[in-house]
């Protein structure tokens, strides 16, 4: 797992990167108006952050043999990556509906909240029934 998880970091950043470039080079006032917003504000410092603990501290995190090879040590490398994505989401949403600077409102809070207990609750829900298809007729599961 560890290496996939390497693999897809590297991904990331390349497909990151290759978008930036393209736009940057095409030079589309179009398209560099959605990096405008994103680069003043302070949304500058979230790009920075965003860089730095998706890709620059997993990568060589995951250049160790040892971490890769141990699901305790690989997990604080995955639950980073993780939540800098729910970090990169939010730089990726809300700089256009606030263009006037950085600032996190209270319905961001609830709103991720929600939307991830409605993921979470539906996940478990398909959980329980896939267990539940998957255990043969007559044998329940007992909790006790």
């Amino acid at each position: 797992m560890g290496n996939l998880l390497l693999a897809f970091v590297i991904f990331w950043i390349y497909v990151s990167f290759g978008q930036f470039l393209i736009i940057w080079s095409g030079n589309l006032p179009r398209e560099i108006s959605w990096y405008l917003p994103r680069s003043a504000g302070g949304w500058q410092y979230i790009a920075v952050a965003l860089a730095t603990l998706q890709f620059l501290i997993p990568f060589f995190l995951l250049l160790s043999r040892a971490r890769k090879q141990h699901a305790r040590r690989l997990l604080p490398v995955a639950v980073m990556i993780f939540s800098t994505n729910v970090i990169e989401v939010f730089w990726l949403i809300v700089p256009s509906l606030r263009p006037t600077g950085f600032h996190v409102a209270w319905l961001d809070v609830v709103a991720f909240v929600g939307l991830g207990g409605l993921w979470v609750g539906a996940f478990l829900g398909f959980s329980k029934r896939q267990l539940a298809a998957a255990l043969p007729a007559g044998k329940e599961e007992t909790h006790g």
